[in-house]
């Protein structure tokens, strides 16, 4: 028996087990090659009509599609493959499209990745990784170049992608009209006189310098992050993180949420390991500590919560922690313009903008009146016992 014959037979078989109906529920799209068992879903009304027997299965053939320009995109044995190398399995591998009359024979061999449906004329095919035309007989119209393509409308011109930017060509491939400023993501046509487009346009972020840049690839900018050319991003999945003015994530996107603190130049953010501080230049400050939440305290210092509430870590608007505070502290705890005071054992402690660590104040005292940042200290006899800067 010749290859021929035996291709013949395989490609009889292949028809025969895809129920090769030209009357088959039309998919919507072009159909991915490669499902197990052919089957995709369909548009199934919720109480089709008692003799509409088709309604009544939710699913239809993803490997056979409806009658376009006389020619059905079907999926069977690739034709240049040697017949005895393809698996006789449910894989579908080995497998390519191509085209049936309206006999239901096979027209335009099966050697293509993906296909699209014949409108008016020409139909576009995936060959080696790149997208072009062919024309009924299956000759080849408009070279594969392209990284997409779309159906041909009826004014003869189709919506393509090459080199990553949308364009319009003719059915000879030519472009068509100016191209398309580089803040268009994409762009659709329909039939009709005029055609009818759509147009997507992507998200553009302008200097003051006048620098365009635009977002797509994953990046969605929310906001900057201080003064150093970093920005508050998300990766378009609900997920945050910080990306360079190149849009490299310098943060990976894993947190829930990115919360501007005081000025811009810090951030805190919750994701997997806890809060953290995020700094104007990309460090994380927490990162290995799981805190429950990190809150401003004044515009001086930040109280990170540590985990199952055992207690505060208090920080500097550098990230540094200047002191640790027990549950009790840092719920007695008192701020006196940017000053932290409270108590621990016997003796009052106080937090000052610019010092690394506790001040003692000494036992018996508690903080009277502040003035513009001046806290004065009284005895247990309500005496003025000291004063207090603003600098410690």
């Amino acid at each position: 028996m010749t290859s021929r014959v035996l291709r013949t037979s395989r490609l009889a078989c292949a028809l025969a087990a895809l129920g090769a109906s030209l009357s088959v529920q039309a998919q919507t799209g072009y159909v991915q090659p490669g499902h197990i068992y052919c089957l995709g879903e369909s548009d199934y009304p919720v109480y089709p009509a008692a003799d509409d027997i088709s309604a009544r299965n939710p699913f239809s053939n993803g490997c056979i599609r409806d009658l376009q320009n006389g020619r059905a995109a079907v999926l069977l044995p690739s034709a240049i493959e040697n017949i005895d190398r393809v698996p006789r399995d449910n894989s579908l591998r080995r497998h390519a499209w191509g085209f049936l009359d309206q006999n239901g024979r096979v027209a335009i061999e099966p050697i293509f990745e993906e296909v699209g449906d014949f409108r008016h004329g020409l139909a576009a095919v995936r060959w080696q990784g790149k997208w072009g035309y062919i024309d009924r007989n299956g000759r080849m119209a408009v070279r594969p170049r392209y990284d997409a393509a779309q159906d041909f409308v009826e004014v003869g011109l189709a919506a393509v992608t090459l080199d990553g930017k949308p364009m319009l060509i003719d059915r000879q491939g030519n472009p068509a009209g100016e191209p398309f400023d580089e803040v268009v993501r994409a762009v659709r046509l329909f039939d009709g006189v005029p055609a009818r487009a759509t147009v997507q346009y992507k998200e553009e972020y302008r200097s003051t310098s006048g620098e365009r840049r635009f977002g797509g690839n994953g990046v969605i900018i929310t906001r900057p992050l201080g003064d150093k050319g970093l920005y508050i991003a998300t990766n378009g999945q609900a997920k945050y993180g910080v990306v360079d003015k190149d849009w490299n994530w310098v943060v990976d996107p894993v947190f829930d949420d990115i919360s501007l603190l005081d000025d811009g130049n810090l951030a805190s953010g919750y994701g997997p390991d806890g809060s953290v501080l995020m700094t104007p230049d990309g460090k994380l400050i927490g990162a290995d500590q799981q805190y429950e939440s990190i809150l401003p305290v004044g515009k001086a210092f930040y109280s990170a919560q540590l985990p199952q509430r055992g207690g505060f870590a208090v920080m500097d608007r550098s990230g540094n922690i200047v002191a640790t505070l027990t549950n009790e502290e840092g719920q007695t705890s008192q701020r006196h313009a940017e000053t932290i005071v409270y108590r621990s054992g016997d003796n009052l402690m106080a937090l000052v903008p610019g010092h690394a660590a506790p001040v003692t104040l000494g036992a018996g005292l508690s903080a009277g009146d502040e003035l513009e940042g001046y806290v004065l200290f009284v005895d247990e006899s309500s005496r003025a016992a000291g004063l207090l800067t603003p600098t410690g």
